[in-house]
């Protein structure tokens, strides 16, 4: 008798073990979101149909961010935070010539974004002088990425409003929770592009950049990284003619010198350097002249920049890129 309902039950215990194990093979594994890929860009370095879906006015800034569930079942992302560190003001931003490399990755999405969301830091904090440390933002977010779905989003700020101070750049950490309680951070600190154009540098810092480039430039090109530069630029030009110009123009030949980079171009090292000292100048101009039309206009910073107008004829003569038309 014993025997028998030992045997029952260990009937009952396997039937309901081996159910068990029957749903549990139905039931798909849990989602799983990975970070596929973050980055900060401003509105001009996205693609035409991308600056299409963005709101008017553009916006600063995008963080776009991608998504993947290698998991079996849907994920419901509902909130991002993004914390902001090394913040940067008041720092010259005018372009410099430097280092041109022909190993440049273009970027490429075939991934349209399927929601745009605004996310505005300067209302949390970034941008108020008393504000010190990192600034954490907070956006809830309605997004579901389905199992093996890949989900891009934008993510815009907004130009700052009147009484922010804006950044030059920052650093930002950015982090999603999904379904509840499970949270994800992208594993690389993401660097914002330059954001807008503040102070002047003065004829010390640029005479010490333009220096050190120009020594740069003075190497010559690998054969392997000359043929490979030249192979880029070539290939988008259809006819030869258009290539031996533009071999003439940059003076490329094997042993040539390295070039640098002016206004996102390779361009000849003084060419370089002369273009950047004419903006410099007429950048300082620009702001004497906004100082002129002051109700003081001979401050000690007027001045100062005058005595560095001053000095850039000079400094034109010590990198050999000597203007011979001086300007007023």
């Amino acid at each position: 008798m014993q025997e028998a309902i030992i045997g029952g039950l260990g009937t009952v215990i396997g039937a309901l073990i081996g159910a068990w194990a029957a749903v549990r093979a139905r039931t798909p594994p849990r989602a799983n979101v990975k970070f596929v890929d973050a980055t900060l860009s401003v509105p001009d370095n996205l693609e035409p149909a991308e600056r299409a879906i963005l709101p008017e006015p553009l916006p600063q800034i995008v963080l776009d961010i991608k998504l993947l569930n290698s998991g079996g079942q849907p994920a419901f992302v509902h909130a991002l935070e993004l914390t902001i560190s090394d913040v940067t003001y008041n720092e010259d931003t005018l372009e410099m010539p430097k280092p041109w490399s022909p190993f440049r990755t273009i970027r490429t999405s075939l991934q349209e974004p399927t929601a745009v969301y605004e996310v505005d830091p300067y209302a949390q904090g970034l941008g108020r002088s008393e504000q010190s440390g990192d600034v954490v933002v907070s956006k809830p977010l309605s997004q579901e990425v389905k199992p093996g779905a890949l989900e891009r989003v934008f993510l815009v700020v907004p130009q700052p409003s009147l009484g922010r101070h804006a950044p030059v750049s920052f650093e930002a950490r950015v982090k999603i929770t999904y379904n509840a309680t499970r949270t994800i951070e992208f594993g690389k600190m993401l660097r914002a592009p330059l954001l807008r154009h503040p102070r002047w540098k003065t004829v010390d810092e640029v005479r010490r950049h333009l220096q050190h480039q120009l020594v740069w430039s003075e190497e010559s090109w690998s054969p392997e990284a000359y043929e490979h530069f030249t192979g880029v630029l070539e290939g988008s030009l259809p006819g030869e003619q258009e290539r031996l110009c533009l071999r003439r123009e940059l003076g490329l030949e094997p042993g040539s010198r390295r070039l640098l980079e002016w206004a996102g171009l390779p361009t000849e090292p003084r060419k370089a350097v002369r273009r950047y000292l004419d903006s410099y100048e007429q950048r300082l101009r620009d702001l004497a002249d906004v100082y002129s039309k002051t109700d003081n206009p001979s401050t000690e910073e007027a001045a100062r920049l005058h005595e560095t107008i001053a000095m850039i004829p000079r400094l034109r003569g010590e990198l050999g890129v000597h203007d011979a038309t001086p300007r007023p």
